[in-house]
Protein backbone atom coordinates (compact mmCIF):
# COMPACT_ATOMS: atom_id res chain seq x y z
CA UNK A 1 0.00 0.00 0.00
CA UNK A 2 2.85 2.41 0.82
CA UNK A 3 4.39 1.61 -2.55
CA UNK A 4 1.21 2.67 -4.31
CA UNK A 5 1.06 5.99 -2.42
CA UNK A 6 4.77 6.52 -3.05
CA UNK A 7 4.31 5.81 -6.73
CA UNK A 8 1.29 8.17 -6.93
CA UNK A 9 3.24 10.85 -5.08
CA UNK A 10 6.19 10.45 -7.46
CA UNK A 11 3.85 10.56 -10.45
CA UNK A 12 2.18 13.73 -9.10
CA UNK A 13 5.56 15.43 -8.54
CA UNK A 14 6.69 14.54 -12.07
CA UNK A 15 3.42 15.76 -13.56
CA UNK A 16 3.59 19.09 -11.68
CA UNK A 17 7.26 19.64 -12.57
CA UNK A 18 6.50 18.82 -16.21
CA UNK A 19 3.68 21.36 -16.23
CA UNK A 20 5.96 23.96 -14.64
CA UNK A 21 8.66 23.28 -17.26
CA UNK A 22 6.13 23.62 -20.07
CA UNK A 23 4.76 26.84 -18.57
CA UNK A 24 8.32 28.19 -18.32
CA UNK A 25 8.98 27.27 -21.96
CA UNK A 26 5.77 28.99 -23.09
CA UNK A 27 6.72 32.12 -21.13
CA UNK A 28 10.19 32.16 -22.72
CA UNK A 29 8.61 31.82 -26.17
CA UNK A 30 6.21 34.71 -25.46
CA UNK A 31 9.10 36.85 -24.15
CA UNK A 32 11.20 36.09 -27.25
CA UNK A 33 8.32 36.98 -29.58
CA UNK A 34 7.70 40.25 -27.72
CA UNK A 35 11.42 41.11 -27.74
CA UNK A 36 11.81 40.57 -31.50
CA UNK A 37 8.46 42.23 -32.26
CA UNK A 38 9.68 45.31 -30.36
CA UNK A 39 12.96 45.18 -32.31
CA UNK A 40 11.09 45.01 -35.62
CA UNK A 41 8.96 48.02 -34.63
CA UNK A 42 12.06 49.95 -33.59
CA UNK A 43 13.90 49.19 -36.85
CA UNK A 44 10.80 50.05 -38.92
CA UNK A 45 10.82 53.47 -37.24
CA UNK A 46 14.54 53.87 -37.94
CA UNK A 47 14.08 52.92 -41.59
CA UNK A 48 11.23 55.43 -41.92
CA UNK A 49 13.38 58.15 -40.32
CA UNK A 50 16.31 57.55 -42.71
CA UNK A 51 14.02 57.25 -45.74
CA UNK A 52 12.66 60.71 -44.89
CA UNK A 53 16.17 61.99 -44.16
CA UNK A 54 17.52 60.74 -47.50
CA UNK A 55 14.54 62.20 -49.35
CA UNK A 56 14.96 65.59 -47.63
CA UNK A 57 18.68 65.57 -48.26
CA UNK A 58 18.33 64.97 -52.00
CA UNK A 59 15.62 67.64 -52.17
CA UNK A 60 18.02 70.07 -50.46
CA UNK A 61 20.75 69.18 -52.95
CA UNK A 62 18.39 69.68 -55.89
CA UNK A 63 17.33 73.04 -54.44
CA UNK A 64 20.98 74.04 -53.98
CA UNK A 65 21.82 73.18 -57.56
CA UNK A 66 18.73 74.95 -58.88
CA UNK A 67 19.46 78.09 -56.86
CA UNK A 68 23.18 78.17 -57.60
CA UNK A 69 23.23 81.70 -59.01
CA UNK A 70 20.95 83.07 -56.27
CA UNK A 71 23.06 81.58 -53.46
CA UNK A 72 26.33 82.79 -54.97
CA UNK A 73 24.84 86.26 -55.47
CA UNK A 74 23.66 86.32 -51.82
CA UNK A 75 27.18 85.48 -50.64
CA UNK A 76 28.60 88.25 -52.83
CA UNK A 77 26.02 90.72 -51.51
CA UNK A 78 26.98 89.77 -47.94
CA UNK A 79 30.52 90.91 -48.70
CA UNK A 80 32.36 87.86 -50.06
CA UNK A 81 34.55 88.06 -53.11
CA UNK A 82 33.05 86.25 -56.14
CA UNK A 83 35.66 83.45 -55.96
CA UNK A 84 35.03 82.97 -52.24
CA UNK A 85 31.27 82.97 -52.82
CA UNK A 86 31.62 80.22 -55.42
CA UNK A 87 33.92 78.22 -53.14
CA UNK A 88 31.44 78.57 -50.26
CA UNK A 89 28.64 77.40 -52.51
CA UNK A 90 30.71 74.41 -53.71
CA UNK A 91 31.61 73.43 -50.14
CA UNK A 92 27.93 73.67 -49.18
CA UNK A 93 27.03 71.33 -52.05
CA UNK A 94 29.85 68.92 -51.11
CA UNK A 95 28.77 68.86 -47.48
CA UNK A 96 25.17 68.20 -48.53
CA UNK A 97 26.32 65.32 -50.77
CA UNK A 98 28.31 63.84 -47.85
CA UNK A 99 25.25 64.12 -45.61
CA UNK A 100 23.14 62.40 -48.27
CA UNK A 101 25.70 59.61 -48.59
CA UNK A 102 25.82 59.15 -44.81
CA UNK A 103 22.02 59.03 -44.60
CA UNK A 104 21.93 56.52 -47.46
CA UNK A 105 24.45 54.30 -45.64
CA UNK A 106 22.45 54.55 -42.41
CA UNK A 107 19.29 53.67 -44.33
CA UNK A 108 20.93 50.55 -45.78
CA UNK A 109 22.17 49.55 -42.32
CA UNK A 110 18.65 50.06 -40.95
CA UNK A 111 17.18 47.90 -43.73
CA UNK A 112 19.66 45.13 -42.87
CA UNK A 113 18.89 45.34 -39.14
CA UNK A 114 15.15 45.28 -39.86
CA UNK A 115 15.52 42.18 -42.03
CA UNK A 116 17.54 40.43 -39.31
CA UNK A 117 14.95 41.31 -36.67
CA UNK A 118 12.14 40.03 -38.90
CA UNK A 119 13.98 36.74 -39.40
CA UNK A 120 14.55 36.38 -35.65
CA UNK A 121 10.88 37.17 -34.95
CA UNK A 122 9.85 34.57 -37.50
CA UNK A 123 12.13 32.04 -35.82
CA UNK A 124 10.74 32.90 -32.37
CA UNK A 125 7.18 32.43 -33.60
CA UNK A 126 7.81 29.07 -35.27
CA UNK A 127 9.64 27.55 -32.29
Amino acid sequence: MNHIFGFLLLLTVLLISGMAWESDWVQQKVNAEKFWNDKVSHHEGTVEFYENDVHSCWLELRKLRGNQNIEVQQHILSGLAPDAAVELYISHVQLTIEMCDFSQQQLQKSYDELETAKQMLSGAITQ
